[in-house]
């Protein structure tokens, strides 16, 4: 007699965390070569990796996405060191990352609601993220989550908040389809136009996420609206090895003079942006509604 696999409950949901280590963009790109591959490495052991295994209070599963011809016994070795097949389950990508990344959770998702959350290798989330973006967990489907609240680590070691309501630490809800793939948080390729693609639940919460501001990382500045934070304002919501730099009464002050010039300019020139921190600011969490339909 063959026993019955059970169903799973119809509100029950699997989160996997989809981290981007070493993938391709594009068919003619080549893949990374190993001095960017050992520069993010440090980067995701002294960063990424402490925050995700501090996490509190959730379960989930975390996939590190690594093109195939980055594949080498070096690398290998040293991810499974860190924690490859228990801590991170290691997916070798044949495919482009973007017409991959669908498949990748389908195969693996079983129940009937999936949370995907994108952390790039080079960031840290607080212990207590992702069991709040499950706290918010009600049957929703395609909504985005955003916890606006975050820091910004300088690597002179300078930290700031900053308060963004289009960051791409994106949680994503979603109600499984039989036969059709899982959409996961990258249906928004770029993150800022996650509205036009769901609703967005902008969350008011402590600061839940640190980019990491270096010279490998393009896309990323310190922001002339962050606010710069004493090295103590760091508290005890995120593990990581950061070398926080002391900074002095004056430099402080000048630093935030600075700062709320360039808020009030943003307010002005950057009006799609600067009208999310007011309404957050006055209402705290809120759904921001989608914008239209994508092409």
């Amino acid at each position: 007699m063959t026993a019955e696999i059970p169903t799973p409950p119809p509100d029950r949901f699997e989160h996997f965390v989809i981290t981007r280590f070493g993938v391709r963009w594009r068919q003619e790109d080549p893949p990374p070569d190993d001095a960017w591959l050992r520069y993010r490495l440090g980067l995701f052991e002294t960063v990424c990796l402490p925050s995700v295994l501090s996490q509190t209070g959730a379960e989930f599963r975390w996939l590190l996405l690594i093109d195939e011809g980055c594949r080498a016994p070096w690398l290998e070795e040293a991810l499974a060191e860190l924690g490859a097949g228990t801590a991170f389950e290691i997916v070798w990508m044949e495919t482009l990352f973007w017409s991959g990344i669908d498949t990748v959770v389908t195969e693996r998702a079983s129940a009937p609601y999936v949370i995907t959350t994108r952390l790039d290798s080079d960031d840290a989330i607080a212990r207590d993220y992702l069991s709040r973006v499950q706290a918010t967990f009600d049957r929703q489907d395609r909504l985005y989550v955003n916890f606006q609240r975050g820091l910004q680590f300088e690597r002179d070691g300078a930290l700031y908040s900053y308060l963004y309501p289009a960051n791409a630490f994106l949680s994503f809800i979603e109600r499984r389809t039989p036969d059709t793939p899982v959409r996961t948080v990258f249906s928004s390729a770029a993150h800022p136009d996650a509205a036009k693609y769901g609703d967005v639940l902008q969350v008011s919460a402590p600061p839940c996420w640190i980019i990491v501001v270096h010279g490998a990382n393009l896309l990323n500045e310190i922001k002339p609206v962050a606010w710069r934070l004493r090295p103590e304002a760091l508290g005890d919501r995120f593990d990581v090895g950061l070398p926080l730099a002391p900074v002095g009464t004056w430099e402080l002050l000048r630093s935030r003079v600075r700062t709320v010039g360039a808020r009030i300019r943003r307010l002005f020139t950057r009006w799609r942006i600067g009208k999310q921190v007011i309404l957050t600011m006055a209402r705290g969490d809120r759904v921001q509604k989608q914008e239209r339909e994508p092409r």
